[in-house]
């Protein structure tokens, strides 16, 4: 299984962007060392996300970004791709 990770956020605003998915880089650390047979991928847009075909697509997202987040699962449901949200 190919499990994609994207985080929504603002790209006008700075501070969203400019420091490490942490939650996501945690997640997908615990995921490699407790499973196997899966492939991960992260990509910083929704766009260059796709192109890998993921089955599952794993959204992390801020209050402010949910929105965006919601449209990028509406996005990959329209291309059968299972979405999980995570709001924080």
């Amino acid at each position: 299984m190919k499990i994609g990770f994207l985080r929504a956020y603002d790209p006008e605003l700075p501070y969203q962007w400019s420091l490490p998915p942490l939650g996501i880089g945690y997640l997908a650390a615990c995921a490699q060392r407790e499973t196997s047979g899966h492939e991960f991928v992260f990509e910083p847009t929704y766009e260059k996300l796709i192109e890998h075909k993921p089955d599952l697509l794993a959204i992390s997202s801020a209050s402010e970004n949910f929105c965006q987040a919601r449209d990028f699962a509406a996005r990959a449901f329209r291309r059968s791709v299972h979405c999980e949200l995570q709001a924080i």
